[in-house]
């Protein structure tokens, strides 16, 4: 490999891992999900190492790879990121086994084969990675896959037999590594037999060691195993069978970056298709005439593995519907066609060929990527690779897992989570112990009940004190969760025009209720402390709100809990006259009569200031009117400001200031070209808990 290959790789290859655990950080909740609390049972139960490694869930075990998952575990106290994390580093390994397998069967790499690295570490494979974790399924499968293909080229000794048996072994229990495991062990009987026709040498024993091994591990797989197709409704060939063809090219087409049924995700799959098949007939000829029987040993199960695991998934998930198949879970396993049909034309004659598969192995690698274009660029990092229907489904689930967790977190009670975000962690909490997983997590202090005042995702390079923001779910509605991190208020307000027809809730700690869709509008600021327990907003469908933030005076009026329920503490809005503050609120113009509306539920200050009065019109007294009191002042007494106190009421109250010499525009008085009507320029018009300035008798 070249120096400007190598670095090329390393620039493209470091990015795309910040992409991913940037991704991991910024969507992976601290929690488990969906099957995860039936498959980590064994886990619960403290079993023994055998009993974790055999665990069949489905259709198959689940193996090492859970074995090592369990150590993972125990050592983050069950962070779900960390497991995230741990599955990811996979991908890494398995990526850098794929070009280390290319350099040795064909002896160099070219930047062409930069789409490797791309395919390799794409977030494409979120459900298992992210959404419900489980490096058994297809990624530590496709690991032991790359393992394999790696040693299957040495020279076989004794030893290495023995190696090989005990892989091809820990691939039938780990996940859908059976698969690989079996097509393995026909490549064993080739060997054996040719061995047998040419005469016994020193490879043939070896393999006759590792078939051995690798049966004996059959025997043991078998003990006990039950099929399951982890399926409802499910048949054997109970669909037509062009529904299974259908399946397995919209699944080959998945890996480009297609989601859903059409003519062009149906036409990139048949491409696929021919030319997984075309390549794995390559391989096949290698094989038979021995041209480059390593090469095409290796090529034969990594295709195989492919179409093997595809006419499986189709068996067991077209009943569900045409483009299940497209689902994240499988796309690990449809990297091996692409690895195992690159290798057969390295070395092919044909350059066209050569250029073909590099080609569409690109287009395969940075299809997914079309999705950013829609996408704003802030958005981008850690979900490159997403397509829009992945990152949805991620923003959903995490809602629903935020929700649920930041819920139980607040108020200790598992079932009022439930209760106010149902199947948040789980959909089947009816059917399942919850009672007792919940009480296992929190006596072992693990998972989201460690009891810790830290955040539920990793977002250590947010700027503000803001923990957590909670995207919008399938239903357009949506959630703040945060835990303070300093003492202040939270302020939140709506944005945009979009009509809030529906009333919010604010939910911290045992404080729960819901505020008026036009108070939100408005803007509104909650007192908090670090510390606070989990604070929760869950907002309208079809409303927005931007960031909150955390401030130490409000930015809008004070709201407080008071008799179960939010009332605001004080608040005061400006019904008509005042034109707006302007230079960042250091003055604003009013007219001749300045309308307000004030409501106080505690003791507070209105505080008024002029700064001074439009010249034409700056004679005269001004006339300030609250409720049922009346004053009347000099500009020189407003101009060192007055605090008028406020007794608590629960009511709005109405305020007038007046200029009672009315007001002019500056066009009018021949000044400059403004047609507003002026009259009291103010530097201070407020309510606040404290007066500002001298107190009205």
């Amino acid at each position: 490999m070249s120096r400007r290959c190598l670095w090329w790789f390393g620039v493209v290859g470091g990015l795309l891992v910040l992409n991913g655990i940037w991704g991991i950080a910024r969507f992976q909740v601290n929690g488990l999900f969906a099957d995860q609390w039936s498959f980590y049972q064994p886990l619960f139960e403290g079993a023994g190492w055998w009993e974790i490694f055999s665990w069949q869930h489905g259709p198959h075990r689940q193996g090492l790879a859970f074995l090592l998952t369990a150590g993972v575990m125990e050592f983050s106290q069950w962070d779900a990121r960390v497991e995230s994390l741990w599955i990811f580093l996979q991908l890494l390994v398995a990526t850098g086994l794929a070009l280390n397998l290319k350099r040795r069967l064909v002896g160099s790499i070219h930047l062409t084969d930069i789409w490797i690295v791309i395919s390799g570490l794409s977030l494409l494979s979120y459900e298992t990675i992210m959404l419900v974790p489980n490096a058994s399924h297809s990624v530590f499968p496709l690991l032991g896959l790359m393992v394999l293909a790696n040693i299957w080229p040495s020279i076989w000794t004794m030893a290495r037999g023995v190696w090989v048996g005990l892989i091809i072994v820990m691939l039938a229990f780990t996940g859908f590594g059976l698969f690989p495991a079996l097509l393995a062990v026909l490549l064993l009987l080739v060997r054996v037999v040719r061995g047998w026709k040419s005469g016994f040498d020193q490879s043939t024993w070896a393999t006759l060691i590792a078939a051995g091994v690798a049966g004996i591990g059959g025997l043991v797989f078998a003990r006990g195993y039950v099929f399951s197709a982890a399926s409802e409704d499910f048949a054997w060939f109970g669909q037509a069978m062009s529904d299974y063809g259908r399946f397995i090219l919209l699944m080959l087409a998945s890996r480009g970056g297609w989601d859903g049924e059409s003519v062009l995700a149906y036409s990139f799959g048949l491409l696929v298709c021919g030319v997984g098949l075309s390549a794995w007939a390559g391989a096949v000829r290698l094989l038979v005439t021995k041209e480059d029987g390593r090469k095409g040993e290796v090529a034969v199960l990594l295709i195989g593995t492919t179409f093997v695991f595809a006419l499986f998934t189709a068996l067991g998930r077209t009943h569900l519907h045409i483009d299940a198949g497209m689902a994240s879970r499988y796309m690990a396993l449809l990297l091996p066609m692409w690895w195992g049909a690159d290798l057969v034309v390295s070395r092919s004659t044909r350059t066209w060929a050569r250029r073909a598969v590099t080609g569409l192995g690109m287009i395969m690698a940075v299809g997914p990527w079309v999705y950013l274009i829609e996408r704003p660029v802030a958005d981008w990092a850690g979900t490159v690779g997403l397509r829009d229907g992945d990152l949805q489904n991620l923003r959903s689930f995490q809602s629903g897992k935020i929700a649920w967790i930041g819920s139980y977190r607040n108020t200790g009670d598992w079932r009022v989570a439930e209760a106010r975000r149902p199947g948040g962690v789980f959909p089947f909490v009816e059917t399942y112990p919850m009672e007792e997983r919940i009480g296992f997590l929190e006596k072992s202090d693990l998972s989201f009940a460690t009891g810790e005042a830290d955040s539920l995702a990793w977002l250590p390079w947010i700027p503000d004190r803001v923990v957590r923001r909670l995207p919008q779910g399938g239903d357009n509605s949506g959630a703040w969760i945060l835990r303070p991190r300093m003492t202040g208020f939270l302020n939140l307000q709506g944005t945009g025009d979009v009509d809030m027809s529906s009333n919010g809730t604010i939910d911290l700690g045992d404080r729960r209720s819901e505020v008026e869709a036009e108070n939100l509008r408005d803007g509104v600021s909650i007192p908090i402390a670090s510390g606070d327990a989990w604070f929760a907003f869950e907002w309208p469908a079809g409303a927005r709100f931007g960031s909150p933030s955390i401030t130490s005076d409000p930015l809008h009026p004070s709201w407080i809990w008071r008799e179960g329920k939010w009332v605001c503490d004080r608040a005061l809005k400006i019904i008509a006259g005042f034109h707006g503050w302007e230079e960042k609120g250091t003055f604003g113009w009013a007219t001749d009569q300045l309308e307000a509306e004030i409501l106080v539920n505690a003791e507070s200050y209105l505080n008024l200031r002029l700064d001074s009065r439009f010249d034409a019109v700056d004679t005269g007294a001004i006339s300030l009117q609250v409720g049922s009191q009346d004053w009347e002042f000099s500009a020189a007494d407003l101009k060192v400001g007055v605090s008028i106190r406020l007794l608590e009421s629960g009511d709005a109250g109405s305020v007038v200031l007046q200029n009672l010499a009315g007001a002019r525009s500056p066009a009018e008085s021949g000044l400059w070209d403004d047609e507003r009507k002026l009259a009291l320029r103010l530097s201070a018009f407020s309510i606040t808990e404290l007066p500002a300035y001298r107190e009205l008798p």
